[in-house]
């Protein structure tokens, strides 16, 4: 007696505790997903997102159909409202919001075949969705009287979040050129991720010159965890040289938003490319401070030791301008501009020259230097100026090894090599080892002769026989 009082109690005290604890979940009869998206799984159970539209589809097994969703929170007050309690039905062909009149896509919600989807949501601060709060909620499917679907979800608040590299394109356009450019960087991209709960719609806008930048992979929706890259090209025009910077706004917008509530509850994120643009020669690179512009030959370049080697710079702008160019490790010879050489310089010093720069009018400034250290990174530095505004840059040039034996000229004196040395001490030592042998051998081949001659040296039968007096 006293086991079965026992037994009725245990089962009296499970049917007073909530549905969601005896819940039995029966994953393979219904899916839940933002439309655009795919099944979102936390802690074993199924995601619904807050404020965002929602996909729920199952078998259709008769024209009765009710949906219904509660929090925890429910049973301990009993209290219905948008932040504990949903209900929905489907009845003869019609969807309804029952409780609140709102909370349903009716247009998106619909039977096919033999399952029925409906386009739901609920409000975006629902319970589970603060900070702390328990965001387990109860979903039950009744067809008429019987229930078919029973199961906890997990309520989360929304997060629009936009994941993205941040690489610095740069481009370089020939001078008058026009048509399309990739970056420098052969195939450089960059990356977006949807590191939030909800599908984005990818755009990407520029905040000057919109129209030239094409890039790829925008219009399209990023689902939850995608990734996805993106290349750049721009469309030249005919530019003069220069150089000019443009951020572009890549924009996440999230999609399937419920309108249900009168203010906008979520953002879209937005992340920047930088990009730089420079117009200028090939093997060129430029300074660019407004109204003046200066482009200089690129470096390191190579050179042998003691050899001549004439660098070009271009101006252009509007406006007067001041080029200062300072030799480091060279000794400059001569420069060329206004069309004439100018050799009157000191070699070792800084120039300066004053320019008056006229618009679309293009000045060249040829600067002859002398490589006169061995092993050295030289350098050329130019700085230009205009009003307040400056900037300098630099061509660097690796000088070789001098060879073994070297004179120096312009009255620098007289050098040679310890290796040198050795080298021709060697030599002219063979030489005269050389020279000794030929006159030792040609001594010997005289006087071999000449003991021919000699009587002494004949066979008797040979020698001449002298005449009796």
């Amino acid at each position: 007696m006293k086991i079965t009082i026992f037994l009725l109690a245990v089962i009296l005290s499970l049917s007073l505790l909530p549905n969601s604890t005896i819940a039995k979940t029966r994953t393979g009869d219904y899916s839940l997903f933002i439309p655009d998206s795919k099944e979102l799984y936390k802690q074993s159970m199924r995601v619904l997102v807050a404020g965002i539209e929602h996909n729920l589809t199952f078998h259709k097994p008769s024209d009765n159909i009710t949906v219904i969703m509660y929090s925890n929170g429910y049973f301990s007050g009993g209290i219905k409202n948008e932040s504990t309690y949903y209900r929905w039905r489907y009845l003869n062909g019609d969807f309804d919001d029952l409780k609140y009149g709102k909370y349903i896509n009716k247009s998106s919600s619909a039977v096919f075949g033999d399952k029925i989807a409906f386009h739901i949501g609920i409000y975006s601060r629902a319970e589970g969705t603060g900070k702390g709060e328990n965001g387990t909620w109860h979903l039950k499917v009744k067809s008429g009287e019987n229930t078919i679907i029973e199961d906890n979800i997990l309520v989360e608040n929304v997060n629009a979040s936009l994941g993205l590299s941040t690489p610095v394109f740069e481009f370089r356009v020939e001078p008058s050129f026009g048509g399309i450019v990739g970056p420098t960087v052969k195939d450089y991209k960059f990356r977006t991720v949807n590191t939030g709960n909800v599908p984005l719609l990818l755009t990407a806008s520029y905040d000057k010159m919109g129209n030239i930048f094409e890039t790829t992979n925008m219009g399209i929706v990023l689902k939850p965890e995608d990734e996805v890259y993106h290349h750049i090209n721009i469309t030249a025009r005919p530019w003069s040289p220069q150089i000019f910077s443009v951020t572009g706004h890549i924009k996440g917008t999230p999609l399937h938003v419920m309108n249900t509530e009168g203010m906008t509850f979520i953002s879209s994120p937005v992340g920047q490319v930088h990009i730089s643009v420079k117009v200028v020669r090939q093997g060129f690179d430029i300074i660019d401070i407004g109204p003046a512009k200066l482009q200089y030959e690129q470096g390191p370049q190579v050179a042998e030791y003691n050899e001549v080697r004439t660098l070009r710079c271009f101006l252009n702008g509007n406006g007067s301008a001041r080029l200062m160019i300072s030799p480091s490790e060279l000794l400059i010879k001569g420069v060329y501009y206004n069309g004439m050489w100018h050799n009157e310089t000191t070699g070792y010093s800084p120039i300066n020259l004053n320019f008056s720069l006229e618009k679309n009018i293009e000045k060249e400034v040829r600067i002859t230097v002398k490589c006169y250290k061995e092993k050295v990174s030289a350098r050329l530095t130019y700085r230009i100026e205009e009003g307040n505004k400056s900037g300098s840059a630099h061509t660097d040039i690796v000088v070789g090894e001098a060879p073994a034996i070297i004179t120096k000229d312009e009255g620098e004196g007289f050098w040679i090599s310890p290796v040198g040395i050795a080298i021709a001490i060697g030599f002219f030592a063979l030489i005269a080892e050389f020279i000794t042998l030929i006159t030792l051998k040609d001594r010997r081949s005289r006087e071999s002769e000449n003991d021919k001659n000699n009587d002494r040296y004949r066979p008797e039968h040979k020698r001449k026989k002298r005449k009796k007096k």
